[in-house]
């Protein structure tokens, strides 16, 4: 098969212009989200991107495949922050680089991670996202301590991948009311506990 018949076919000016016009759409309810509106409405949206409602409704079949193209491009503009941390120096400075990136990293997506929580939390396409998300992050935590956990006791993976994760940045900072830097530093503590196996 040669290469001109397994490429795909090019999109047309319709196809194009729906594209652009979705992206406009998701970036516009992206935008609300980060500007403090909780769960925008369809005229905020359509305020905002210069969709009209009617349009946005015929390009999204409903609220799951909008957040689904809405978690893609939220992974775009943060993906300088997703990049993993290099496994060299010493343990505690790859903590407080890990927890400190972790940090900037849930700061920024918290509105769009709050939204999921409180309108598509239960849909598939949000937990297939999580679930994708978890491995991820947990990926970037066994590298990054790679010989120190190959010789610590079963369950320390375990235990860093909760304390890094965004439910506990949520809570310490929603519900225990905590700064970022107090937020990082009790993170950091029980990192370095989990590692030195203080907490055995």
């Amino acid at each position: 098969m040669t290469d001109t018949m397994s490429q795909e076919p090019p999109m047309d000016g319709r196809s194009m212009r729906s594209v652009r016009t979705r992206r406009s759409v998701i970036e516009a309810f992206l935008d609300l989200l980060n500007g403090g509106v909780e769960s925008p409405t369809s005229r905020q949206i359509a305020d905002r991107s210069g969709v009209s409602p009617s349009t946005i409704f015929r390009l999204f079949e409903d609220l799951d495949g909008m957040y689904v193209e809405a978690q893609r491009i939220q992974s775009e503009r943060v993906a300088d922050l997703l990049a993993p941390i290099p496994p060299v120096g010493t343990v505690a400075q790859r903590v407080e680089r890990q927890v400190r990136a972790r940090g900037r990293l849930y700061e920024k997506v918290a509105p769009i991670m709050r939204f999921q929580s409180r309108v598509t939390s239960g849909s598939p396409n949000a937990q297939e996202n999580r679930a994708a998300a978890n491995s991820f992050f947990r990926g970037q935590i066994a590298t990054l301590f790679a010989d120190e956990l190959s010789a610590a006791p079963d369950g320390t993976l375990d235990m860093i991948d909760v304390f890094t994760s965004w439910e506990v940045w949520e809570r310490l900072r929603s519900i225990q009311g905590m700064t970022v830097k107090q937020s990082e530093r009790m993170v950091r503590a029980w990192v370095d506990a989990a590692l030195d196996g203080s907490l055995r």
